[in-house]
């Protein structure tokens, strides 16, 4: 009797003793946290862009009597377009390089008059506008994760339209225009920023020469103009 006892209270203590291990909690293996994607600048990239501009028209004309007359005239606009390009990740250091086309309509305006001598005054105004821009430029710039800042500079081409009237009291009126073709050089500063889903914003400042070139001849005086002019513009990108 004593032994059968003795083997129940055992029985009983073995069955509480795994009822209480299998009630022990095996603890979950953590959740590993995946780390955060570095941003990587290399790959092709295509977008579009717009801003505002600030032109200084240098003109200068060879007036009868007066010799060299130069002035400079100011004027303001607008400026859209799309941007292709190349960016290549050195692991800071960031290289590259981009092309750009952009309608314009980019003007400025002098209006003036000129003692003839004789009681004859002569009356005159030229307007210049920009009305298409490109550039080639190369890029060289540092990213900081998901922001880079950087500068660029290369070749600038546009298209102008010039247009001319002068009037000479009791006399006759000469009017005209000039269309032309513009070559220079470009240079600035930009800083681009990448959102998710392959999305990149960018701002960018440009100084623009596209040298000097004769654009109107009024009444057999020749007129002379230096376009140069800055600009401020947001783009949005797609990185491939």
């Amino acid at each position: 009797m004593r032994r059968l006892v003795l083997s129940s209270l055992a029985l009983i203590a073995l069955s509480s003793g795994g009822a209480y291990a299998a009630d022990l909690a095996v603890p979950a293996a953590p959740v590993p946290v995946a780390s955060p994607v570095a941003a990587n600048w290399t790959g092709f990239y295509a977008g579009i862009f717009g801003g505002l501009a600030a032109s200084t028209d240098a003109l200068d004309m060879a007036a009868p009597g007066a010799g060299t007359v130069n002035a400079n005239i100011t004027g303001n606009g607008w400026l859209g377009g799309g941007r292709i390009g190349y960016d290549y990740d050195l692991g800071g250091p960031v290289l590259g390089a981009y092309a750009d086309f952009a309608g314009a309509n980019i003007g400025a305006q002098i209006d003036g008059s000129e003692d003839l001598g004789g009681g004859a005054t002569a009356t005159f105004n030229i307007h210049d506008t920009l009305q298409t821009l490109g550039t080639v430029q190369g890029k060289a710039g540092y990213a900081f994760g998901d922001l880079m800042a950087y500068v660029h500079g290369g070749f600038a081409y546009g298209h102008t339209e010039t247009g001319f009237s002068e009037s000479i009291s009791g006399g006759p009126s000469v009017s005209g225009s000039t269309s032309q073709n513009r070559t220079g050089w470009t240079i600035g500063a930009g800083l681009a920023y990448q959102l998710p889903n392959n999305i990149e914003i960018s701002t960018e400042y440009g100084y623009y020469d596209l040298g000097t070139a004769s654009v109107a001849n009024v009444a057999g005086v020749p007129i002379n103009d230096r376009l140069t002019f800055n600009t401020a513009t947001v783009g949005l990108n797609y990185r491939f």
